[in-house]
């Protein structure tokens, strides 16, 4: 039986197992911490950063999901600092994505169609607008009131659409790595990792290669885990539920995947 440890997260008294992260404890709390690179299922690393804490008794700003809770920790969520360091991460994340619509007081009455304003559709929202995991970090988290968005431009990347299963759009990956690690860890497969750097640096397999040549099975999970509209099925769900539509399970696949349906789709 593992150790119980006591951590106090603004102000809220908890007991996690030892090895629990301070993320984990928040959410046990209730108390809410803004997350993009960390998924449940994978591995956390860190990257985004815009789970960061202080903590009483350590110097500087820690990341949620990789630190360890030790007993009696105090962590405090909240802070003047803690907020302009996550607005000033959500600033540069927004300044290569599409976000008029995110930042937009009107975006709850809009059909996303039409835009009162007139901005182009390319810099208004990704494709993934009913599911992007952005609208809630940019209502929780906000922007810095004193250094204004700039206006989005596309870096450039082709869109891809001849993958089976898979549209690619790597304008608008954030660099989260979910899915190389979803790939990699998940599914034991490594078919695309980052290539490339600065400006240029994107999520994709090898150099000169497609998927197909990467290795890759096409199993979705990084669709599956991708928080902005990078990935993307091609399957029409007309409303329905993700797993109903790829892995909905009608001839006793262990897998639990619709294998007639998955090999039409190829």
């Amino acid at each position: 039986m593992k150790k119980m440890l006591t951590v106090t997260i603004d102000g809220i008294q908890v007991d996690v197992e030892e090895g629990a992260t301070v993320l984990e404890a928040a959410q046990r709390a209730g108390v809410y911490i803004p997350t993009l690179c960390y998924h449940p299922c994978l591995p956390p690393i860190g990257a985004c950063r815009l789970c960061a804490v202080e903590v009483e008794g350590m110097k500087g700003i820690h990341t949620a999901c990789t630190l360890p809770c030790t007993d009696g920790m105090v962590v405090h969520t909240d802070t003047p600092a803690i907020k302009r360091f996550r607005q000033d991460i959500l600033w540069l994340i927004l300044s290569e994505h599409p976000h008029a619509c995110l930042i937009c007081e009107k975006r709850d009455e809009c059909d996303l169609k039409t835009c009162e304003f007139d901005i182009p559709v390319e810099q208004r929202c990704c494709s993934k607008w009913n599911e992007c995991e952005l609208k809630e970090i940019v209502d929780a988290v906000g922007l810095p009131e004193d250094i204004p968005l700039p206006e989005y431009k596309s870096r450039g990347f082709p869109v891809i659409e001849d993958e089976p299963l898979i549209f690619i759009d790597r304008n608008l990956c954030i660099l989260c790595e979910r899915c190389i690690r979803a790939c990699q860890d998940l599914r034991g497969i490594g078919a695309i990792g980052f290539i490339y750097r600065g400006r240029n640096s994107m999520t994709a397999p090898p150099p000169n290669m497609n998927l197909s040549e990467s290795g890759c099975r096409f199993c979705c999970t990084c669709v599956e885990v991708c928080p902005s509209g990078a990935l993307r099925d091609k399957v029409d769900f007309n409303g329905k539920p993700r797993e109903e539509v790829i892995i909905a399970c009608k001839y006793a696949c262990p897998a639990r995947i619709d294998v007639p349906r998955y090999v039409r789709l190829i």
